[in-house]
């Protein structure tokens, strides 16, 4: 028997109290007082261990990478992607006996971030990717928290793309990590408290919930900030409930070593947030969707107006300068107020909604364009389809619209860099192709002279009134960056002095209101109440 299952004999049989134990609420002092592991169950568990003994010996995923290669990737993992998945210290690498399956996850992601060196770039990172995945399958690891960054890890990959129905995707990953993570209590502050490492914990805990509204509109709150981030991505709901989880904010005193990409990540965790709030208000009644929307907007405007100043894209002179990291930041800033301002369903084109999220469109758009002139959209994960599509909503609504604004020309040019990075993405990441496609066969419609209707053979939809309008320069606090970031950021002036009073409520709205969302869903059936899905 191998050495490792001859510990875990001897672990269940002289000493249960100290494995690991499930987190069963207000029962688990009570429940944890007895004894709850089955007297056969060595007996019972033998064919597994045995199975995975002969696994073992066929592909033989247990021996290292080489360390240049290793190191090459570390280093990729903490340069390029910590920032928005911070599971891993240098510790958990650097260590006398490091753990071969986060080793062969690290590995993985190192691989999707190599500029592409020949038609089957992905092979070496299928290679990892089933190494790491067997050996947490076949319980190779036994450490519950190394697993858990293991799986977290996983949950940044998808080569299959958008359409394939697979469990070898981030969804799947995603939803593992999320029950690992409750299993363990880490959704709770006590337990995070007690853990022997509190601050990786919360960690992992808030880069979870951040994910799910991703994939939630993709997929569904990084766990926190993943579980939004991909449930905004994939139109699901989200695994973990806000009244479920009370792990507190993120401090400085969490991280091994604090620097900005620590702060980058504390902020991501605040607007997947608010995010996540957006989301919320698309399956509530009409009153309140009155009440939370003003919550809302002043959330958005405090996050950007109390931005570290390490953070901002302009330096106090109004010279743009350069982090990717900081970019990416922005860009989910840019793509929540898109899908803040998707609640009101405005059919109007030239209404104050529409107007400010052409101008965050447009900001997105500038802002992938100097990534890509720089040569860093390697760098960036598959949850950038998701952004470019709420991205291109906007631009497609204005140029199939027959409209005579003078700055409308610009939805052809701010289309073109969206496409042209979408296109880079496809050689890494599989589901930009279905994305890719769906955008140019919109583009035409222009062309063919097709416009969207605004007269629908829909129920006519409820509409709440608020007491008092507002202007269009009441949003302009949400752009507080000079016109330099995009030419769209006149139309301040050329619409100053248009009002918005009415709210169209979601509830009552059709799953696909604008024919250009109906496009995407019969494309890939991606849409999602009327939003482009992420994919990854």
């Amino acid at each position: 028997m191998r050495p490792d299952l001859l510990d875990l004999t001897e672990q269940l049989l002289k000493a249960p109290e100290a494995l690991h134990k499930q987190y069963l609420g207000a029962m688990t002092c009570i429940l944890h007082n007895a004894p709850s592991i089955p007297p056969n169950y060595l007996r019972i568990t033998a064919i597994s261990n045995s199975r995975n003994q002969e696994i073992l010996t066929i592909i033989d995923p247990t021996s290292s990478p080489p360390a240049i290669l290793l190191n090459a990737y570390v280093d990729a993992y903490f340069q390029h992607i910590f920032h928005q998945f911070p599971v891993v210290d240098h510790a958990d690498l650097s260590s006398s006996r490091p753990s071969l399956a986060l080793q062969q996850a690290i590995c993985m992601v190192g691989t999707m971030l190599r500029h592409p060196k020949g038609p089957d770039i992905l092979a070496e990172n299928e290679k990892y990717y089933y190494n790491a995945k067997t050996l947490i399958n076949i319980n190779h690891e036994q450490d519950p928290i190394t697993v858990l960054k293991v799986v977290c890890l996983l949950s940044t990959r998808n080569i299959a793309g958008p359409v394939l129905l697979t469990v070898d995707c981030a969804w799947h990953w995603l939803g593992i990590a999320i029950r690992l993570l409750q299993q363990m209590g880490l959704h709770r502050e006590e337990m995070c408290v007690a853990f022997a490492s509190p601050g990786i914990a919360r960690r992992i805990s808030w880069c979870l919930f951040v994910r799910i509204p991703e994939i939630q509109l993709a997929h569904t709150n990084n766990i926190k900030v993943q579980d939004k981030l991909l449930s905004g991505a994939f139109g699901r709901p989200t695994c973990i409930k806000e009244n479920e989880f009370d792990v507190r904010p993120l401090t400085e005193e969490d991280f091994e070593s604090p620097d900005i990409q620590s702060l980058i990540f504390m902020q991501l965790a605040k607007i997947a947030s608010i995010l996540g709030s957006i989301l919320d208000l698309r399956w509530r009644s009409p009153k309140d969707v009155q009440t939370q929307h003003i919550d809302i907007l002043r959330s958005l405007k405090d996050w950007i107006r109390n931005l570290p100043t390490a953070m901002h894209i302009f330096d106090r002179n109004g010279f743009r300068t350069y982090r990717r990291d900081v970019f990416e930041l922005h860009i989910v800033y840019f793509a929540t107020i898109i899908l803040y301002f998707d609640l009101f369903n405005d059919q109007d084109i030239t209404s104050v909604p529409n107007i400010v999220s052409l101008i965050a469109s447009s900001c997105i758009a500038r802002l992938y364009h100097e990534i890509d002139c720089r040569d860093d959209l390697s760098y960036l994960l598959g949850i950038q389809n998701w952004f470019l599509i709420v991205a291109a909503m906007p631009q497609l609504l204005y140029n199939a619209a027959e409209c005579s604004l003078e700055l409308d020309s610009y939805c052809s040019e701010e289309l073109d860099i969206l496409v042209s990075s979408l296109e880079q993405f496809q050689a890494r990441i599989p589901g930009s192709t279905v994305v890719l496609n769906a955008i140019n066969r919109l583009r035409t419609s222009r062309n063919s002279g097709r416009v969207r209707n605004t007269i629908t053979t829909f129920e006519s939809r409820e509409t709440v009134l608020f007491s008092e309008g507002y202007d269009i320069l009441s949003f302009r606090d949400l752009f507080p960056f000079p016109n330099s970031l995009s030419p769209r950021l006149a139309l301040w002036e050329f619409y100053a002095g248009d009002i918005f009073q009415g709210l169209e409520s979601p509830m009552a709205a059709p799953e696909d209101p604008g024919w250009i969302s109906g496009e995407f869903a019969d494309l890939s059936r991606l849409a999602f109440a009327g939003i482009p899905q992420a994919f990854s």
